[in-house]
């Protein structure tokens, strides 16, 4: 009974730190147009690299859409092309801010 309870607050914990987590990447960046896709589980592998509010690089505007629609985040693009170490390093210290909050 107790380890129920304490795996239902971590789980709280975790879920409350990922939404602030992501609503902090998302408050900047360019919002995806990713109604001119048709959902479906994948996508086609042409090259336009996008760099996420993340952090992270998509191939393709379908593949950011794609992670948004599977996890829920509401990750913006940040600018075309591949996210640089800069970019990378920023999104690295507003994650440990956060998680020292």
């Amino acid at each position: 009974m107790k380890m129920d309870g304490v795996f239902l607050i971590a789980a709280i914990v975790v879920l409350v730190f990922t939404d602030l987590a992501t609503t902090a990447w998302g408050s900047a960046g360019i919002e995806p147009k990713c109604q001119d896709f048709p959902y479906h589980p994948a996508c086609s592998l042409y090259l336009q690299p996008l760099c996420g509010t993340n952090g992270v690089t998509y191939t393709n505007l379908c593949h950011l859409c794609l992670y948004n629609w599977g996890t829920g985040f509401k990750v913006k693009i940040l600018h075309e092309g591949v996210c640089d170490a800069e970019t990378d390093s920023n999104e690295l210290k507003r994650k440990r801010i956060i998680k020292m909050n």
